[in-house]
């Protein structure tokens, strides 16, 4: 069995030859290490989608300055923004850490929940066979379909935050869910 055949075989429930093993192509440093890897046979598993999206009516503006990466989202609701620190090396992939998150305060509500209501989803029907295809025998391609509403807010306020927010706002946290699990929704519907 090919590595690929044997993690498709694990993935399905059937038998195989030896232990697959595998990791996501975004954690794992590209070049030669990654090549003795995949020659001792670990298998690349990326995610796609067929599905792309954007959000009505939000104007997005990006700075990029002294090591800082600002993306600001204009609503008709209000201003929210994000802040990484950037240039960092192989913290993430992406060399940076997030230290400003889109809800900082009660009146940064708004403008978010606007946002998620206001996301449209589009297909892409190539976007899946362009990945799956470049991967070929080295990987895998699954359909990514996001992480379940309550789990995916902790991105709108890091960890401490989203631990405190909970207790501290709760009737503005469970809004916020539930327009994360109505956009999931728009987002499965459209497949």
């Amino acid at each position: 069995m090919t590595s690929r055949e044997r993690m498709m075989a694990l993935i399905s429930g059937r038998k195989y030859d030896k232990v697959p093993f595998y990791s996501f192509t975004e954690l794992m440093p590209a070049g030669e290490f990654e090549r003795e890897l995949r020659n001792r046979g670990m298998v690349l598993v990326t995610h796609s989608s067929s599905i792309w999206s954007e959000m009505k009516d939000v104007s997005i503006e990006t700075r990029s300055d002294d090591g800082m990466l600002t993306t600001i989202y204009h609503t008709p609701a209000g201003t929210v923004s994000t802040k990484y620190r950037t240039n960092l090396g192989r913290i993430d992939g992406l060399g940076r850490v997030q230290i400003k998150y889109l809800l900082e305060n009660e009146k940064d509500y708004e403008p978010v929940l606007f946002m998620i209501e206001n996301t449209v989803f589009h297909k892409n029907e190539n976007a899946y066979t362009d990945i799956a295809d470049d991967l070929g025998e080295d990987g895998i391609c699954h359909v990514w379909t996001g992480e379940p509403a309550y789990v995916g807010s902790i991105y709108y306020f890091g960890l401490e935050k989203w631990s405190y927010e909970q207790a501290d706002n709760p009737e503005l946290f469970h809004e916020l869910v539930s327009a994360l699990d109505r956009r999931q929704e728009r987002y499965m519907n459209s497949f």
